[in-house]
């Protein structure tokens, strides 16, 4: 669980730069919930911004593979509803939460509601059952 906190700042961080970038803080959230849900609303951000394609492929290698990936996202978007309204929907409040949360991943992630705590460890179980095994020599 512990090596899986910080793939949520870096996506929540990224999160929050589409979130900072739509005027209407209401509709900025949904945007940028349904992009983090939507691989092919993603694809469209991944494709013009290098640090968002950055922080998806780092996902991607946390997770193993391409359903696992998207189950980070998937928690992302749920963690980025709390952030907002932990960051009275001001993403430079929202920031800093998520620089204090890159100080101390685990901490950050002891956050997260028992749902979110639950597709944590589920998540990390599965990329943990999905490694490949190291031969035996």
């Amino acid at each position: 669980m512990n090596n899986l906190a910080p793939i949520f700042v870096c996506a929540l961080v990224c999160a929050v730069s589409l979130y900072a970038a739509t005027a209407e803080e209401t509709k900025a959230l949904d945007e940028t919930l349904s992009i983090l849900i939507s691989p092919e609303q993603r694809k469209q951000i991944l494709d013009k911004d290098p640090k968002a394609k950055e922080a998806d492929d780092f996902a991607l290698q946390v997770g193993g593979n391409a359903a696992n990936q998207q189950k980070i996202y998937e928690l992302a978007a749920k963690v980025m509803a709390d952030l907002a309204k932990n960051g009275n929907s001001d993403p430079d409040q929202m920031m800093k939460i998520l620089e204090k949360a890159g100080k101390d991943p685990e901490a950050f992630a002891n956050t997260f509601s028992p749902e979110q705590k639950k597709m944590l460890q589920e998540l990390a179980a599965e990329i943990e059952k999905s490694k490949p095994t190291k031969p035996v020599h």
